[in-house]
């Protein structure tokens, strides 16, 4: 192999990578200088949810599903907790709502949270958190 070969081959390598990182660091949600705050919420039921799901808070995209844990000797409202990891710090306030929804009609679920009325008395940050499971569309259709 001549040195024009090397050289266009090692080029070809280096573009590639440049690319890979890009994608890696700018089009997904990778983040190594965010700090990230983590929510812990218990549900009865997973409901098909799987750890990289989304995190809606108030309709906007603000984090992940981080792990699933599973407790069959839990009381039935606490055998579900997730935790969450999120961009930003969430301010609950009396009258939140945290649900586990469908993402689409094909599939896929998200955890959606509604961070309350700005009139409502916040929550304090270490109290235990429950959410419920909403009723797909289709499931509605049935009815």
């Amino acid at each position: 192999m001549n040195n024009k070969s090397q050289l266009l081959l090692g080029a070809f390598f280096v573009v590639v990578l440049g690319i890979l990182g890009y994608y890696t660091l700018f089009l997904t949600e990778f983040s190594l200088f965010r700090e990230q705050h983590e929510l812990v919420v218990h549900f009865p039921d997973a409901d098909g949810l799987r750890e990289g799901d989304g995190v809606l808070v108030a309709g906007m995209r603000r984090g992940r599903v981080a792990t699933l844990t599973f407790d069959p000797a839990a009381d039935l409202e606490r055998r579900i907790t997730v935790a969450l990891k999120m961009d930003e710090r969430v301010a609950l306030r009396e009258g939140f709502a945290i649900q586990i929804e469908d993402a689409t009609l094909l599939g896929g679920k998200l955890v959606s949270i509604d961070p309350g009325p700005a009139s409502g008395a916040g929550i304090p940050e270490d109290a235990q958190l429950f959410g419920s499971l909403e009723a797909g569309a289709l499931a509605g259709l049935g009815d």
